[in-house]
């Protein structure tokens, strides 16, 4: 598959390789624009074009963040945040220490203040599950029926705790 101006399509997770080691915002947003096809370097892979169409499965504090990123550098396509929870893209670890003791607001935890998305024509969906990722179509389908085309699919679905199995 090709993106519209003829690149390798990409899939990306955001939570892993850069990420995982600790990389800032604007790399991983970086890796985005660049990337190549799924599982290959983003290296010299050619650069996205500049009407091309983001998509983040996942709205949380990864997608938000590079969300921002991707606009500083330039980036000026369609950038869509898809994500199941009610609330705009947060800051977690505030959320575990600061929100939960007391000493913060549940409004300080927000990454962006309100219309910050609207200002930056980033179409944020939430209460948003997608259920399918039509790789054919080059597009993602929710809960709802609803599609959202994709140049580049980037997963920023976070991650939940894992039970590990004990002896008894």
């Amino acid at each position: 598959h090709q993106d519209r101006a003829g690149h390798p399509a990409a899939l990306y997770r955001a939570g892993e390789d850069l990420c995982s080691r600790g990389a800032r915002w604007r790399d991983l947003a970086q890796a985005v624009l660049n990337a190549g096809p799924a599982g290959h370097s983003a290296v010299h892979s050619p650069a996205i074009a500049d009407d091309a169409r983001i998509v983040f499965i996942g709205a949380g504090q990864a997608a938000g963040r590079c969300a921002e990123a991707l606009r500083k550098l330039g980036f000026a396509g369609q950038i869509t945040l898809a994500g199941e929870e009610a609330h705009k893209p947060y800051e977690r670890p505030a959320l575990s220490k600061e929100f939960l003791d007391g000493s913060a607001a549940q409004a300080s935890l927000a990454l962006h203040p309100d219309g910050w998305y609207e200002e930056q024509a980033i179409d944020l969906l939430t209460d948003s599950r997608v259920v399918r990722v039509d790789r054919e179509a080059r597009h993602i389908v929710l809960a709802d029926g609803a599609t959202r085309p994709y140049d580049r699919l980037v997963f920023a679905t976070g991650a939940r705790p894992r039970l590990l199995p004990t002896a008894a």
